[in-house]
């Protein structure tokens, strides 16, 4: 018997351009699912809520919120008014106010619903997922509902169970166009008393 055999230790240049093409395959493997996982990294960070810093810049009036303890500032030219008789859920609502042409409105209300009971809501009322958006205005969570041309609505939850509509309705969409940042800039006034 033979320890050492020549033939089988010669280079077998087959076998070496098999595995080669094997160690091509792991590489491109590997590159591959590297970029899947950089990409998901992206879609990942993408999916973080944005964040907006917004400040009132027209001349304001700060009005009460009820008996919540809260304030917000709106257009020094804006009427507070009654709530109009035969409004559903009369009662919760925080502040009425429009503007001097009454072609914008806005509807401050309080509401008892978690964030599962709102969402629920907004989709059973039609919702897709373009109307939505999620923000942080000046750091207090928002979302966003535009149902139509001429409706806006921010909610924000003051607890768990406590959610606040700020809710915006314009007589056209050129109105709501003209507005810009305003919305944001009143539902970011929001804050306690002084």
């Amino acid at each position: 018997m033979r320890l050492f055999n020549m033939e089988k230790n010669q280079p077998n240049h087959a076998g070496n351009e098999r595995t080669e093409t094997n160690m091509k395959k792991l590489l491109a493997l590997l590159m591959a699912l590297m970029m899947c996982c950089t990409a998901f990294a992206f879609a990942e960070e993408e999916a973080e809520v944005p964040a907006v810093e917004m400040n009132v810049s027209f001349e304001a009036q700060t009005v009460a919120l009820g008996e919540t303890g809260l304030t917000m500032q709106i257009p020094a030219d804006w009427a507070v008014q009654e709530v109009p008789a035969g409004t559903e859920n009369a009662e919760n609502i925080l502040l009425f106010a429009v503007n001097a042409d009454q072609t914008v409105s806005i509807t401050v209300q309080k509401s008892a619903m978690t964030f599962e009971t709102l969402l629920q809501g907004i989709q059973d009322a039609g919702a897709t997922e373009e109307m939505l958006a999620e923000l942080y205005v000046n750091e207090n969570y928002c979302l966003m509902y535009t149902p139509g041309d001429t409706v806006l609505a921010l909610y924000a939850f003051l607890d768990d169970e406590t959610v606040l509509a700020v809710t915006f309705q314009v007589a056209s969409k050129e109105v709501g166009d003209a507005l810009e940042n305003m919305p944001l800039e009143i539902f970011g006034s929001l804050a306690a008393a002084e």
